[in-house]
């Protein structure tokens, strides 16, 4: 399974929404579930409106199960350079079995922040 990238409702100040880069411009965005709770830019006191421009919008990047293996074998590394034996066959089953349900749970939980708009 591939990284799986998930775009997330943002708000963000109303001075911001679709200037990236110049300096002096208020890029204040949020999350939906991570909003203040006036929904107010803190900066300027503005109300936060819903972006719709993507250099505006936050995404969730969950990694993919490809990237269990170069984990193993960084885990692998770093045991051997502190002297302790490497993972027997059965664990590093174990951890990639633990691993995959992990991206699968961390998925279930951006969707539900997930834009479908």
């Amino acid at each position: 399974m591939p990284q799986t990238i998930i775009k997330v409702k943002t708000f963000m100040c109303p001075l911001g929404v679709g200037h990236h880069g110049p300096p002096g411009v208020c890029r204040f965005a949020r999350r939906e579930d991570l909003q203040p709770l006036d929904g107010r830019c803190p900066v300027h006191g503005l109300p936060l409106i819903k972006t719709t421009l993507s250099v505006d919008t936050i995404f969730n990047n969950i990694m993919g199960e490809e990237d269990i293996e170069p984990e193993i074998e960084q885990e692998d590394i770093e045991r051997i350079r502190r002297g302790q034996a490497t993972r027997t066959t059965a664990e590093k089953e174990a951890y990639r079995t633990k691993r995959k349900q992990d991206i699968a749970q961390a998925i279930i939980e951006a969707r539900k922040l997930e834009d479908i708009s």
